[in-house]
C-alpha cells in the first residue's frame, strides 16, 4: 500500500501533524496508526496555558466544552508550608485531572476528515532506503513518514540522549475544594503538586531521573504527608523528554516531532502546545518541501529550552529555593505574586511557547 504520509502515534502532535497537512493539501493520501484503542488512559495530568486552548482552538477543539476550566488560584510551597500565593489567569484544568477526554476528542475530530485511520496495531519495521514500513507483516510505502510515538517508541533508537525526567502521579476521585498547589524540596531537580478539580484530586512530582533514586518510597512519604491514603495500584509513572534531541530529520523525509523530537519545556514539563506547533511547522515543510521551516521553529525552541535549562539548574538548587521561596516568600511574597500573575500565568507567552 502506498501513502503520501504516514503518521505513527496518534497522540496531540500526530493529530496535529494530521490535520494540518489536511488542511494545506486535501488530495493526500495520510495513514496514521497507535497501538493503543482510543478513548484510552494518557499518563498527564493535561494542564492547558492560554496559548495551547488558543492552538487546540485550530484543531476544533473548545476546551470549555469538555469541563475545562480555570482553578481558582495557585500556592507554592517550600517545606511543607505555602510560601506565595497567586491567582491563576492562564491554567486551565480539565475535571479528571487527565488527559483521556482531550485526547479523545481531538480523535474524534481525526475521524472527521478524510484520511485512514489504525488503532491497536504497532510498527514492525523500517526500511529508509525503499521508503516503507511493516505494519501487521504487511508493507506501506511512504514519501514522508512523520515519528509522534513519544519517549519510548520506536523511533527512541535513533536517539541515544540519556538525561530525561521521570514523574508519577496518582489520580482518585474524591471532594474537595479546588487548588493547584506546587511542592519544592520534594524531589532534587523538579518539583511536586497536588491539585483539585473539586470532584477529582492528582497527586504528582518529577524529577531528572536517578537510577539511584526510591521514587516510590519518595512518592509514598509525599501522599501520606498530604493526608491521602496511599494505593500503590493507582500510582503511574513515565519518562518525559529532556530538551530537544539531536535527531529531528532522518533521510530527508523522516521526521520525529512531540516528545518524540523532545519538545518539552525543560522547566515546567509543559508540552502540549510545543506538541501541536511540531505538527504544524512538520506539515509546512513537507508541503512546501522545505525542511528549514521545521528545523528552524526547532531551533529557535532548542535556544528557549537551553535558557529554561540553566534557569532550572539554578532554581531546583537547595540554596536558591531557600532564598528565593523561604525567605522571598516571606519578606516579598506581595511582589512574587503580582510577577506570577501578570508575567508567567495571565502572559500568553512567557514560558509557554
Amino acid at each position: 500500500m502506498k501513502y503520501d504520509c504516514i503518521i505513527i502515534g496518534i497522540g496531540i502532535a500526530g493529530i496535529s501533524t494530521a490535520i494540518h497537512l489536511n488542511k494545506l493539501n486535501k488530495n493526500l493520501k495520510i495513514l496514521i496508526i497507535d497501538k493503543y484503542k482510543f478513548p484510552r488512559n494518557k499518563l498527564c495530568a493535561g494542564y492547558l496555558t492560554l496559548k495551547s486552548v488558543d492552538l487546540l482552538k485550530e484543531l476544533g477543539i473548545k476546551v470549555e466544552k469538555y469541563d475545562y476550566r480555570l482553578v481558582k488560584g495557585i500556592t507554592i510551597s517550600y517545606k511543607n508550608k505555602i510560601r506565595i500565593k497567586a491567582n491563576n489567569h492562564g491554567l486551565y484544568c480539565q475535571k479528571l485531572i487527565d488527559r483521556t477526554v482531550l485526547d479523545y476528542e481531538m480523535f474524534k475530530q481525526l475521524k472527521k476528515i478524510k484520511i485512514d485511520i489504525k488503532q491497536t496495531t504497532q510498527i514492525n519495521d523500517l526500511n529508509k532506503e525503499e521508503s516503507y514500513v511493516l505494519i501487521d507483516n504487511i508493507k506501506y510505502y511512504y514519501k514522508y513518514l512523520i515519528f509522534a510515538d513519544g519517549q519510548l517508541g520506536y523511533s527512541s533508537k535513533f536517539n541515544n540522549e540519556r538525561k530525561k525526567y521521570f514523574a508519577m502521579q496518582m489520580n482518585f476521585k474524591q471532594k474537595e475544594k479546588e487548588k493547584i498547589q506546587m511542592y519544592f524540596g520534594i524531589t532534587k531537580k523538579g518539583y511536586a503538586w497536588e491539585a483539585s478539580s473539586g470532584d477529582y484530586i492528582n497527586i504528582g512530582f518529577c524529577d531528572l531521573y536517578n537510577k539511584k533514586t526510591d521514587y516510590m518510597k519518595i512518592f509514598e512519604d509525599f501522599v501520606k504527608q498530604l493526608g491521602y491514603k496511599y494505593n500503590k495500584t493507582q500510582v503511574k509513572g513515565f519518562y518525559v523528554p529532556y530538551g530537544i534531541k539531536k535527531t529531528k530529520i532522518i533521510n530527508n523525509n523522516i521526521y520525529l516531532i512531540g516528545d518524540a523530537v523532545g519538545s518539552v519545556d525543560p522547566l515546567t514539563l509543559a508540552g502540549i502546545s510545543y506538541a501541536i506547533n511540531t505538527g504544524k511547522y512538520v506539515s509546512k515543510s513537507i508541503i512546501k518541501n522545505n525542511n528549514k521551516i521545521y528545523l528552524n521553529y526547532l531551533k529557535k525552541l532548542q535556544i528557549k529550552f537551553r535558557i529554561l535549562k540553566i534557569m532550572g539548574g539554578i532554581l531546583y538548587n537547595k540554596i536558591t529555593l531557600f532564598i528565593f521561596i523561604r525567605v522571598g516568600g516571606h519578606f516579598f511574597g506581595k511582589l512574587f505574586t503580582y510577577i506570577l500573575d501578570r508575567f508567567i500565568l495571565w502572559n500568553k507567552g512567557s514560558f509557554h511557547e
